[in-house]
């Protein structure tokens, strides 16, 4: 792909590719070919205002994935109410709140982000999509987000956090690298 502009909805899409899927999912940008690697795929400010969103991501049998994820999302509410995307904590936060992954073929449903990535932002383990499965048939990778209302969430008015778990830790972020036919 060459670095020709597109424009999807109101946002500009050049230099690698970065989009933003609908008006509704403005604040999703998606970049392929992330800082020049044609594998990394970079997800900032990740959908948080619904519980699944499809990513314009197909994967494909043999494909080789790894996820990582981090910062902050806007939870809505009163006081501090911003939470860690990966491990956020506080009341209710063993079922709210939680960044969310599903990989076709390998990570078969919404499954929360801390239980596939560190804490600290490291990479995840390879997963193997459609290994074993005579029937694998290409999927879209995605992402999801637990919470009780949806409609305040997002990225704004930034605050530490409940028990000050986002100070000094920007906006969620989700990176994926994927190597086609499980090759980098």
């Amino acid at each position: 792909m060459d670095n020709t502009s597109l424009r999807i909805g109101s946002v500009l899409i050049g230099a690698g590719l970065a989009l933003a899927a609908s008006p509704t999912l403005a604040q999703q940008i998606i970049t392929f070919s992330c800082n020049g690697d044609p594998h990394l795929i970079c997800i900032d400010r990740p959908e948080v205002k619904r519980a699944r969103t499809e990513l314009p991501i197909t994967v494909y049998k043999n494909d080789a994935v790894f996820i990582r994820a981090g910062g902050c999302v806007q939870t809505g509410g009163r006081g501090k109410t911003w939470k860690r995307y990966v491990n956020p904590t506080g009341p209710n936060s063993a079922q709210l709140y939680h960044g969310q992954i599903q990989i076709p073929g390998a990570v078969q449903t919404l499954t929360f982000l801390n239980y596939l990535v560190g804490d600290d932002g490291g990479w995840s383990r390879m997963f193997s999509v459609g290994a074993g499965d005579p029937n694998f048939f290409p999927g879209n990778i995605a992402i999801g987000y637990t919470d009780d209302d949806y409609g305040d969430n997002g990225y704004w008015g930034h605050d530490d956090g409940t028990e000050d778990q986002c100070r000094g830790v920007g906006d969620a972020w989700l990176q994926i690298y994927l190597c086609r036919n499980g090759t980098c």
